[in-house]
C-alpha cells in the first residue's frame, strides 16, 4: 500500500478486505443515501447538536436506530471521500441502538445524557471484538481484543453508541494520519490536504457530519492539531480528567508528559454537555450517588485507572463573566492574553487573522467585562518547551516507537523525527553548527539540539528543567499578566497538503509548550482561508510580518522566527502554506487556561465562539458540512 511497503502485505490485505466487506454489508442493507421520503429527516439529525438527537428521542420524533442510520450512511460516505475508517462496529451498534429503543419503550426514560448518540473512537481505544492496532500490520495477529477502553465503557453507561474507530499516524506522534495498514486519511474539506494527526480519523469523520460525538487523545497536539484542521472543536483537558486504561502499550512507563484523553465535537455546546456527561460521571459532585462506593471503587466500574478525585467546576462553565465579575468586590474582568506569533514559527496571513478576528470578535462583544493583554515572545519562551519536549520524548531514542513497526517501512513523516535522535552526537554538534552560523538559524539550532538517546541522569535532569519551566512561566505569564486565559494560534498554517508535514513536525511546537505546561486547552474553529487577503511567500513576505505587524510586539516575534522554516514554509513552487490552494479551509484558535481548569477553557471557547458570527455564517457545525457537500455535488 503505497507509500509503504511491508512483509505483512497479504495480512493487510485480508484486514482490510474484511473491514471493507462490513462497510459494504451496510450499503447494501442501508444505502449510500436515504430514500427521499427519508432525505428532510435525515438531514435534521445530520443538523442536529447532541441534545437535540436526545430530546428527539424523548420526544418520540426518531429512535435511535433511526439516529445510528443516518449516521451509518454519513460515515461511509465520509469513508469515500477522506478515509477516516479503520474498524466497523455497525452490527453491534445497531444491536444495541435496538436495545436502547426497547429500554425507551418500556421505561418512557433515557438511560443517560448521551442516550442514542452515535460515537467514534480514536483507533487506540480498545473496544471489544475488533483489533486494536493503531495502524501496526503485526498487531493484526493479536486478533480481536476482548475489553472495551475505560473511556468508551463509560460512553456507553451515558447512553452512547460506539459505532466506528478511526485513523491514527504510525507510532501516533506525527501530525498526519498515515500507516501502513490503513493507509492515508485526508482533510474532508479538500483531500489534498491531510487532516491532522494523531486524532486525525476522529476530526475528519467529525468535519465530514460522519458521527455525531468523539472520543481523542493529545501529547503534542494530537487533539489540537486536527480539530483546527478539520473546522471542529475539542478539549485537551489537564492530566487526570479522562481516563487512559483499555489503550496500547506503545511507549509503557512514559510519564514526563502526560498523554491526555478528550472529547471532540462539532459545536461548542456539544463539547461542554461531552465534558459535563463524562465528568459528572466520573468524578460526581454529590458522592451520595455513588452509595457506599469509594471513588476509587467507582472509578473501576468502568475499568479506569486510579485517578484523583477531580469534580465539575460548574462556575466557570456556567458564566465565566459572572465568576469574572464577583471578584474584586464585584468589578472583576476577564484577563485574556493573546499573541499572533510565538518567535519560533512564523503564522501564516491566515492564523494571523484568525487570532486576531477572534480577539476582536471578544473585544466587540464584551469590551466593558474584558480587558486584553498582548504577550511578548520572549515571555512565551517557545524554544526552551521544544527543548524540554523533544529532550523528554526522544530520550530513548522512540526505541519503544520503532520497535513495533516491524517489517513496516517506517513512514516519512517519522524519518527527520527518528534520524535526529539517532545521529551521533559529534554529527549533531557539527550540524547544528552548520545551522546556527552559516544559515544564521540559531533558535532551530537551538531547538533540535536536546533530540537523543539519554542516560537517566540526563533525563532526570530534563525533568528538573521542565519543573522549573513550569513553575517560572506560571510567575510570569499567568501571575505576572494576572490572566484567565491565552488566545493562540493552533499551528503556523492551514492544514499542508499531503506529505506537506514530514519535514515541518518541529512546528507543532506551538502546541508542545501546553503539553509541557499541561494545561487546559479548547479548540475553536474561527474562519477560513481566503485567497485573496491571505497571499504569502518568502519573496513575496505578507505587511503582516513586518510594516503593517498588527503591533510592535508581533513585529519582534516575527523578526526572531526561524529562516529554515520560514524557508520550507513559505519558499518556492513546493511551499507549503500557498493561500490559493488552501482557499475554505478552516481556521481555529487554541483556547488555554492554567492546570485543571478544563471548565474555565469551555467557558471562555464558548465565550469567544459566541463573539464571533453564527457557527453557520462561518461554514462549522452540525450539518455544515453535508449542505456545503451537496452545493458542491460531492
Amino acid at each position: 500500500m503505497w507509500p509503504f511497503t511491508s512483509s505483512n502485505s497479504l495480512l493487510i490485505a485480508s484486514h482490510i478486505q474484511a473491514r471493507d466487506a462490513l462497510i459494504a454489508s451496510a450499503q447494501d442493507r442501508l444505502g449510500l443515501h436515504p430514500s427521499p421520503s427519508e432525505a428532510a429527516l435525515e438531514a435534521e439529525i445530520l443538523s442536529s447538536d447532541i441534545e437535540t438527537i436526545t430530546s428527539g428521542i424523548l420526544d418520540k420524533k426518531w429512535t435511535s436506530t433511526r439516529v445510528l442510520q443516518a449516521y451509518i450512511r454519513s460515515s461511509i460516505r465520509a469513508q469515500e471521500r477522506c478515509r477516516p475508517l479503520t474498524e466497523i462496529y455497525y452490527e453491534q451498534a445497531l444491536k444495541r441502538a435496538a436495545w436502547l429503543d426497547a429500554e425507551f419503550q418500556k421505561t418512557g426514560k433515557l438511560v443517560g445524557p448521551l442516550h442514542g448518540v452515535p460515537l467514534s473512537v480514536k483507533e487506540q481505544y480498545a473496544l471489544r471484538g475488533t483489533h486494536l492496532t493503531v495502524g501496526f500490520s503485526s498487531w493484526i495477529k493479536n486478533g480481536p481484543t476482548d475489553h472495551t477502553a475505560a473511556i468508551v465503557r463509560l460512553g456507553e453507561h451515558l447512553g452512547a453508541i460506539p459505532f466506528v474507530k478511526t485513523n491514527v499516524p504510525q507510532t501516533m506522534i506525527a501530525i498526519d494520519s498515515r500507516n501502513p495498514l490503513f493507509g492515508q486519511t485526508s482533510n474532508p474539506w479538500n483531500p489534498h490536504n491531510i487532516c491532522g494527526g494523531s486524532s486525525g480519523g476522529e476530526a475528519a469523520l467529525l468535519g465530514a457530519d460522519g458521527s455525531a460525538a468523539g472520543l481523542g487523545s493529545d501529547i503534542g497536539g494530537s487533539l489540537r492539531v486536527p480539530t483546527g484542521f478539520c473546522g471542529i472543536y475539542a478539549l485537551k483537558a489537564s492530566g487526570g480528567r479522562y481516563p487512559l486504561h483499555g489503550g496500547p502499550a506503545i511507549n509503557p512507563g512514559f510519564h514526563a508528559i502526560h498523554v491526555v484523553a478528550g472529547p471532540m465535537a462539532r459545536s461548542a455546546k456539544d463539547l461542554e454537555v461531552l465534558h459535563r456527561a463524562y465528568i459528572e460521571a466520573l468524578h460526581p459532585s454529590d458522592l451520595s450517588t455513588i452509595g457506599d462506593l469509594s471513588i476509587r471503587q467507582h472509578q473501576r466500574r468502568f475499568g479506569a485507572e486510579a485517578m484523583p478525585h477531580l469534580p465539575l467546576h460548574a462556575k466557570w462553565l456556567d458564566d465565566p463573566l459572572g465568576a469574572a465579575k464577583a471578584r474584586n468586590g464585584g468589578k472583576g474582568k476577564l484577563r485574556i492574553g493573546y499573541y499572533v506569533c510565538d518567535g519560533f514559527n512564523r503564522t501564516s496571513p491566515a492564523c494571523i487573522r484568525g487570532v486576531l478576528e477572534a480577539v476582536s470578535a471578544l473585544q466587540t462583544a464584551h469590551g466593558d467585562n474584558v480587558e486584553l493583554v498582548e504577550i511578548p515572545h520572549t515571555d512565551l519562551q517557545i524554544v526552551k518547551s521544544i527543548r524540554i519536549f523533544n529532550g523528554l520524548v526522544s530520550s530513548d531514542a522512540f526505541a519503544n516507537f520503532r520497535k513495533h513497526i516491524g517489517t513496516d517501512r517506517t513512514d516519512s513523516a517519522l524519518f527527520v523525527m527518528f534520524l535526529v535522535a539517532r545521529v551521533p552526537t559529534f554529527l549533531k554538534v557539527l550540524l547544528l553548527s552548520f545551522v546556527r552560523f552559516f544559515l544564521k538559524d540559531p533558535s532551530f539550532a537551538a531547538a533540535g539540539g536536546t533530540a537523543g538517546r539519554k542516560t537517566a541522569g540526563q533525563y532526570t535532569s530534563t525533568e528538573g528543567e521542565k519543573d522549573d519551566f513550569i513553575e517560572a512561566w506560571e510567575e510570569r505569564v499567568w501571575e505576572g499578566y494576572r490572566l484567565d486565559g491565552i488566545i493562540a494560534p493552533v499551528f503556523p498554517l492551514p492544514a499542508p497538503v499531503v506529505h506537506g508535514t514530514d519535514e515541518i513536525s518541529i512546528c507543532a511546537s506551538s502546541t508542545f509548550l501546553y503539553n509541557v505546561l499541561d494545561t487546559s486547552v479548547a479548540i475553536v474553529p474561527v474562519t477560513r482561508v481566503d485567497a485573496k487577503v491571505d497571499r504569502a511567500t518568502y519573496k513575496d513576505r505578507s505587511p503582516l510580518w513586518g510594516p503593517q505587524a498588527h503591533s510592535d510586539i508581533a513585529r519582534a516575534a516575527f523578526k526572531s522566527t526561524s529562516g529554515v522554516l520560514s524557508w520550507r514554509i513559505y519558499s518556492g513552487k513546493k511551499a507549503l502554506y500557498n493561500a490559493e490552494q488552501s482557499h475554505g479551509l478552516p481556521v481555529a484558535v487554541q483556547v488555554i487556561t492554567r492546570p485543571r481548569e478544563d471548565e474555565k477553557a469551555l467557558g471562555l471557547m464558548r465565550l469567544v465562539d459566541s463573539a464571533l458570527p453564527p457557527m453557520h455564517e462561518r461554514g462549522f457545525g452540525p450539518g455544515a458540512y453535508t449542505r456545503w457537500a451537496q452545493k458542491k455535488n460531492i
